[in-house]
């Protein structure tokens, strides 16, 4: 599964591809933006 920031980027791309780009606060806040949800498991790798 992507991570949180990874999906919402994927989102954005994808957003301003489909409607061009939101240039004043009023065209931002118009557009519907999902829910992302943050992964809790964090992993880092050990000796």
């Amino acid at each position: 599964m992507a991570s949180s920031w990874l999906a919402e980027m994927d989102w954005l791309i994808q957003d301003i591809d489909r409607n061009g780009l939101a240039t004043t606060p009023e065209e931002a806040g118009a557009r519907p933006v999902p829910t992302f949800e943050a992964s809790a498991d964090r992993a880092c790798a050990t000796d």
